[in-house]
């Protein structure tokens, strides 16, 4: 894979950026399956016998399990990925940077938030940080498999930049791995 192809599947994170943070009351969902409808009784089969409860109380609610949800993703480091990926695309990297340090700060579980800033510091050609957030990204995108494949690419090509070529081959048999 040639640089500008490397560079190309390096930046579009950065670009799909703002999609991977959208906030989950904005993602599509699944809709939940309808229950099936109960059988009803043949007209002429005997009624069923029914225990009776012996007790008096009312039958305790079976408490229906709180579906899982992701955290929120504050409004900021929303409003802050998008100014970067805008400075990002308009060569200022500094500032794209810059305004992913702050969402970093305010949200530094986000996988996403890591790899972007990676992404930034490769296009700056700071490298060995450029590795050092895509690792960072990999420990916190737990079961997210695309996430550190790209993340394993851009160690590859960072440590291809520095002249590591058995690194580079050690992160390219990582993220064919995943």
């Amino acid at each position: 894979m040639g640089l500008n192809a490397r560079l190309l599947v390096l930046l579009l994170p950065l670009a799909l950026g703002a999609c991977t943070l959208m906030p989950p009351e904005h993602r599509p969902t699944e809709p939940a399956p309808e229950p099936e409808p109960a059988e009803a009784p043949e007209p002429d089969a005997p009624e069923p016998e029914v225990d009776e409860p012996e007790v008096d109380e009312p039958p305790e609610e079976a408490a229906e399990p709180e579906p899982e949800r992701e955290p929120a993703i504050p409004d900021a480091v929303i409003e802050l990925v998008a100014d970067a990926r805008e400075a990002s695309q308009n060569g200022d990297y500094d500032q794209a940077a810059a305004y992913l340090e702050r969402a970093v700060r305010i949200s530094p579980d986000l996988a996403p938030l890591w790899q972007n800033l990676a992404v930034v510091r490769f296009q700056q050609g700071d490298y060995a940080q450029a590795e050092q957030m895509a690792r960072r990204s990999i420990r916190l995108a737990d079961g997210d498999r695309a996430l550190q494949r790209r993340n394993w690419q851009l160690i590859e090509a960072s440590r291809a930049e520095q002249g590591d070529e058995e690194g580079a081959h050690e992160a390219r048999r990582q993220a064919e791995g995943i």
